[in-house]
Order: structure tokens, then sequence, then C-alpha cells
């Protein structure tokens, strides 16, 4: 019998006596639990107040786990302050050493300083002397630094310290690591010099059935071959700082100055919502660009994807994104700016796509090749696809079990 130790930053909600889960971190312990006998996920439990601030999360009982009689739910402080932190440091880290003690392998998702279970989780098993992986999917200090330009002067200050103590924090905690896992290029990059072995991994939440149709594949290319229909570009996620949204808009708004027709719509919501909305007001673009809110339901998301030409796609920060993955199972080629992680799943052929961040003039031209030489489109559209059949939960959870037990 194996079993695993999983501690994550994605938190519980308790309600009613009962733990709830995002739908996508359940969707991940059952495929953790595809590969390992017991799994034992410790995280911490979110405030009701905390829960109003995201409200895009689809929460489901962890009733529902397909293997919940083989998952172990351990519940920890919500220390996001530096007073709840160290008040709770000391049980917290007891209570941690226990469960590090009693298992076999030990996965630490970690990323932050206050209230990261997983470094403290991380700090422990090196004083015990026990292997252990870490995995994340963003170079956090690197986000810090980038977010904290939109900040007052002192906040600004501020961030900047905090990004470089938590640099100097994480390389710490993974130069201990005898495993690390790292999704996408961009943190594979910044991370993998410093464990004893370090894998590029990737992280993903849908089916292998989720892939585009054939006959839906088919369709979408014939409709893309066609210059009378409109270019339809479209992205999924929350509107905030390092999605860079009014970057995106920008870009939209290049494309009216050079006459290109076009369908935008943003599926998500996010603090940025309002500022989005007033871009779209005083630039007159209400006729073409449709902000959609959040929608909860997978499957209309999917649908959403598929039916669009392009992502078009502005993140400024080191990080993985799972759109990106999302978008290439729906056949919607990726035009946006240079990433790592982009250039290291798209098709080698299809880089042409990709530009410098900031750029929105390189990116709006590059949208307009696409509207006006059909061709190119729908020779994207294949390419997208065909890279999106390497992607599914089941593979990629089996993958990161495997390099886990081989090495730990």
């Amino acid at each position: 019998m194996t079993d695993i130790l999983l501690v994550l930053p994605v938190p519980f909600r308790r309600l009613d006596g009962e733990i709830y889960l995002e739908s996508q971190a359940a969707n991940g312990l059952d495929r953790w639990a595809d590969n390992f006998d017991q799994v034992v996920v410790a995280c911490p439990v979110m405030p009701e107040a905390e829960v109003a601030k995201r409200s895009s999360w689809n929460w489901v009982s962890a009733q529902t786990l397909a293997h919940k009689e083989r998952i172990r739910l351990v519940e920890l402080p919500w220390a996001r302050s530096i007073g709840a932190f160290l008040a709770n440091y000391g049980t917290t880290s007891r209570l941690l050493a226990e469960h590090i003690r009693h298992c076999d392998h030990l996965q630490f998702a970690i990323g932050g300083i206050v209230g990261d279970w997983g470094s403290v989780a991380a700090l422990q098993a090196a004083r015990m002397q026990r292997r252990y992986s870490v995995w994340t999917d963003r170079v956090e200090a690197e986000v810090v630094r980038i977010t904290s330009a939109r900040k007052p002067p002192i906040r600004k200050y501020l961030s900047l310290l905090h990004a470089w103590l938590m640099q100097h924090y994480e390389r710490h905690i993974i130069r201990q690591a005898e495993l690390g896992l790292f999704h996408g290029a961009e943190t594979y990059h910044a991370y993998s010099a410093y464990p004893r072995h370090a894998f590029l991994t990737h992280d993903i939440h849908t089916k292998a059935a989720d892939q585009i149709p054939d006959a839906l594949l088919a369709e979408k290319i014939r409709l893309s071959l066609d210059p009378g229909v409109p270019l339809k570009i479209g992205y999924a996620g929350r509107a905030n700082v390092m999605k860079a949204p009014l970057d995106w808009l920008d870009a939209l708004a290049r494309l009216d100055d050079i006459g290109v027709t076009y369908e935008a719509a943003w599926l998500g919501d996010g603090e940025l919502l309002e500022e989005m909305r007033r871009f779209i007001e005083r630039h007159g673009m209400a006729g073409r660009v449709k902000l959609l809110g959040f929608v909860s339901d997978r499957q209309e998301v999917l649908a959403f994807l598929r039916s669009c030409h392009v992502l078009l796609f502005t993140h400024i920060t080191p990080e993985s994104p799972r759109i990106i993955l999302e978008a290439l199972i729906s056949a919607m080629p990726v035009v946006g700016y240079q990433s790592s992680y982009v250039a290291e799943i798209v098709a080698a052929e299809e880089s042409w796509m990709l530009c410098p961040i900031g750029d929105t003039t390189a990116l709006a031209g590059i949208v307009a090749t696409l509207a006006g030489e059909r061709e190119k489109l729908a020779a994207a559209i294949r390419a997208a696809a065909h890279a999106g059949k390497h992607f599914n939960d089941e593979a990629v959870f089996r993958h990161r079990s495997e390099l886990i037990k081989h090495y730990l």
C-alpha cells in the first residue's frame, strides 16, 4: 500500500458541519487517488468572510469525491496575517510533522511566506531528513514584483521587499527538495537548477472526452475559411492585474483602427471588470466586445472556447495558466504575449503568433493577419487541435505520480 501527503494552498470550506472543496481541486484529489492507495491532503479552512471574494469558485461537497473512502482531509488554520501565522505556527508544524512521519510520499505546493503551510511542511520534512517533492505553477516572487507596479508608492516598496524575501525563502525550500515538479516552462526555467531532480509538468482538469470532436473541428475550420464570418476572439479567466485585461482591450481597439471586423468576449469576473466596462464605453466598442461574467458550468466554458477562432492572451507575469491548455483542446490558437510556457506547448510553427509583453500594436497586427489570411487561421486551428490532444487530467496526474514514486 502506498500513500501520499499533499499540503496545498487551495482552501477547504466548512459549511453546516461539512467540508467543501473547489471543484477543480476536488477533481485533482480524485486523480491523485487514481495513483495512490491513500491520499492525505492538508489545506487551510477559508473563513466565510473570504468566500465572497472567490465568487467564481464552484464549491462541491467532499462527500462527492469518487474515492472519498481513500482520501483523508486535514484542516489547517487560515493564517494570512503575520499575527495569525505566528500564533498557529507551532501547533500546525507539529500536526504536519505527524503526518510527514507516517506517509510514504510527500508533495508540497509552495508559493508565498505568510500562511503558506506547504513551505512550512517542507521545512519540517527537511528537519526530519525526509525526501519531499515541491510543486508550483508560477514564479510567485516575480508575480508580486510585477503586480506591485500598480500600487501606491509605500505599498509598492513593501511589495518589492516581500518579493525579495519570498524569492530567497522559495529557493531555500526548493534546494532541499529531492524532486521539483514545475508546471510549465516559466516555472521550470526559474526553479529547475535548485532541487536534486526537476521535471517540467502540466496541470489540467479537463478530460480526454473534452477534446473538441472531429465533426465540430471540421465545421470550425470550414467557418474560419469564410472571409464573411467575423473573426471571433475570446478569453476566459479573472480580470485582474496579472492578465492585463486593459492590454487585451487596447489590442482590440487597435483592430478597430485598422478596420478589422471581429467579435470579442471575455468570460469571467474580477476586480478590473468595471475598469474594462469604462474602457469599452469610452472607445465605443460595446457592439463588438462583450463581458460575459462568470460561468460555473465547465461544459458551457468549453462550448465558448470552441466557438472562438483565437484566444487573445495578455498575461504579464511568469505563470502557467490552464486556460492555454483548455484553449488548445478546444482548437483555439493562442495569440498573445511571449511566454516560455506557451512557446513550449504550442506547435513550433505557430510561435509567430506571440509578441513582446506590452506590445499591443504587434498583438493587433498578428490578429489582423489571421483575420485577413483565412488559410493561416485554418492552419492555426488545426495545429492547436493537434497540440491539445496531449493534455487531459488522467495523463498529467499519472505523470506526476510516477515521478514521485520513482524519486521519493
